[in-house]
C-alpha cells in the first residue's frame, strides 16, 4: 500500500492539475464569463448550458471588470474600487483611495476606467489614481465594445451607444423580453449579454437587437463580465 502511495505521489508531481481540487479545476479551466451571486462573492462559467462554478474566498463585490492585464476590478459594498489577481488567485486588494462612490465599473481600451453612481451618472477616470468626471446622465449600467464603442444601458432597460468618451448617443435596441435587464457585458465576439431583475438567467442581443436567447442560472447571478465567448455570435450567415 505504501509502494502504491508513493507512486501516486509522483503522479501529481508531474501533473499537478490532476491532483487539485475538482472545485479548482472547474474555475480555472476555459472561463468565458465571471459572475458576482447574489451573495457578492464570485462565479465562473466556461459554457453556455454548463454550470456556475463558485470561486472561494471572494466576497464581497458587487460589480467587476477586466483590465488589460486579466486583474478583475471589483466594486466592492462600499461602493468603492479593489482590485484581484483573478478569481481563484490572490485576495482583494483595497479600497483603491478617490474611487468613491460607484455602482457598475468598465474598462475602455485606453485603460480608462468607466463607472455609474447611484444618481445614475456615466463617470470617467483617466486612470485609477485620477479624479472621476461626469460625462453622461441616465446610465444604469456600461460596458464597452473592443473598438471603444461605449454601450448603456438606461433606467428604463434599454440600450445606447456613443463612438467613444466624446460622442453622441443613439439609440442601440434592448425590447424584446418582459424581464427588467439589470446588467450588461460584451463578449470578447461584441455579442451583448444581459443579466434580467429574476436573476433566472443570461440573455444575449440578436441581430436584430432584441434580447433573446434565454440562458438558465441555477444561481443567482447579478453582475457579470465577458472574459472570452460563452455563446457564439449569430449571423444571418449562419
Amino acid at each position: 500500500m505504501g509502494a502504491v502511495k508513493n507512486i501516486m505521489i509522483i503522479m501529481c508531481l508531474f501533473a499537478v492539475a490532476n491532483c487539485a481540487s475538482l472545485d479548482d479545476r472547474k474555475v480555472s479551466e476555459g472561463t468565458n464569463m465571471v459572475g458576482v451571486t447574489c451573495d457578492n462573492k464570485l462565479a465562473t462559467r466556461s459554457r453556455a448550458h454548463g454550470d456556475w462554478f463558485k470561486a472561494k474566498d471572494t466576497c464581497c463585490v458587487q460589480s467587476i471588470a477586466v483590465l488589460a492585464d486579466g486583474t478583475l476590478l471589483g466594486v466592492g459594498e462600499d461602493k468603492m474600487l479593489y482590485t484581484k489577481k483573478s478569481p481563484r488567485v490572490g485576495e482583494w486588494e483595497g479600497p483603491l483611495e478617490n474611487t468613491c462612490c460607484i455602482k457598475d465599473v468598465a474598462v475602455m481600451p485606453d485603460g480608462s476606467i468607466l463607472a455609474t453612481n447611484r444618481d445614475e451618472e456615466l463617470l470617467l477616470k483617466t486612470d485609477l489614481e485620477s479624479d472621476w468626471k461626469k460625462i453622461s446622465a441616465n446610465v444604469r449600467a456600461v460596458d464597452v465594445f473592443s473598438d471603444g464603442k461605449i454601450l448603456a444601458l438606461t433606467k428604463d432597460s434599454n440600450l445606447k451607444i456613443r463612438n467613444g468618451v466624446k460622442g453622441n448617443w443613439r439609440y442601440f435596441g434592448g425590447v424584446g423580453h418582459d424581464d427588467v435587464i439589470t446588467d450588461i457585458a460584451i463578449q470578447a465576439d461584441d455579442t451583448v449579454v444581459g443579466v434580467g431583475k429574476r436573476r433566472t438567467g443570461l440573455y444575449f442581443l440578436n441581430n436584430n437587437k432584441e434580447w433573446d436567447q434565454i440562458i438558465e442560472n441555477k444561481d443567482c447571478i447579478k453582475s457579470v463580465v465577458s472574459t472570452g465567448v460563452l455563446v457564439g455570435r449569430k449571423t444571418d450567415d449562419q
